[in-house]
């Protein structure tokens, strides 16, 4: 069925709500994830690492975690 109803809405950067709503829980996860581990003390030898794709998107996993945890690229060799 066409119509308004099955269009996206858009915001002025010309994504749609559904999008942004799916960027912003896949940012919560990741900090709740990160928050887990950083809730292991340091004396059992945690190690956190975000694992992003593709290459060169490291800045935005660097917003999203904490500095103690490592960003690395799933297509690092």
């Amino acid at each position: 069925m066409q119509g308004a109803a099955a269009r996206p809405l858009k915001d002025t950067a010309g994504e749609s709500h559904r999008d942004v709503a799916a960027s912003e829980l896949s940012a919560r996860f990741l900090r709740d994830v990160a928050a887990a581990i950083e809730a292991v003390p340091e004396a059992l030898g945690r190690r956190g690492y975000g694992v992003h794709a593709p290459a060169g998107t490291e800045d935005i996993m660097r917003l999203l975690l904490p500095s103690g945890i490592s960003a690395i690229a799933a297509d690092r060799r």
